[in-house]
């Protein structure tokens, strides 16, 4: 998925997504609110449909749009592999 951000002066953050299948979405945030645009092929540059959310209701929609939630995420073992990278990391640093 492509994502660019930007700053929109005076308004907040903007994050731009284009998905592989080419449909893309906004989302801006505004002062602890944010507005997910949906763009439709009629009109690249007008959103075909704009929600807003607060910002427990886009906590739910983002743990609901991970692969894995965050608790499960938290609870989740850390593969033999990382944490022996990890420590091979440390230990390059300290000499």
């Amino acid at each position: 998925m492509e994502t660019v951000r930007s700053t929109v002066p005076g308004v907040g953050t903007a994050h731009h997504f284009t998905t592989r299948g080419g449909q893309r979405l906004a989302v801006l945030v505004q002062h602890g609110v944010r507005r997910l645009f949906v763009f439709g092929p009629e009109d690249p540059d007008t959103p075909a449909q704009t929600v807003v959310l607060g910002w427990e209701e886009a906590d739910v929609l983002a743990d609901v749009l991970r692969s894995r939630s965050a608790a499960e995420r938290r609870t989740e073992p850390v593969p033999c592999s990382v944490v022996r990278a990890r420590s091979a990391r440390r230990g390059s640093r300290s000499g």
